[in-house]
């Protein structure tokens, strides 16, 4: 039997989800006294933080996330360009 996986369509870019969650938790930490709980938010906040970077790099200059059509085009059209 073959399982079917859910798959949804995001309504929210990966950049915004990733600041959303990031100052969710850093109001927990906030809270928090030094322990190993804050100490695990820091880290998840780090990798948060880290994740938003390297989307941004990632990212084809002077597209934005929501205009998708337009970065793809601007990509195929760099690839057809190159010579490898």
């Amino acid at each position: 039997m073959v399982v079917k996986r859910h798959r949804f369509k995001q309504s929210q870019p990966i950049e915004e989800r990733l600041a959303q969650n990031t100052a969710q938790l850093r109001e927990k930490a906030e809270v928090l006294p030094p322990c190993g709980a804050r100490e695990a938010i820091m880290r998840r906040i780090t990798q948060n933080e880290a994740a938003f970077n390297l989307s941004e790099v990632l990212r084809p200059r002077g597209c934005s996330p929501p205009n998708k059509s337009q970065c793809l085009s601007s990509i195929t059209g760099q690839l057809s360009r190159k010579r490898y």
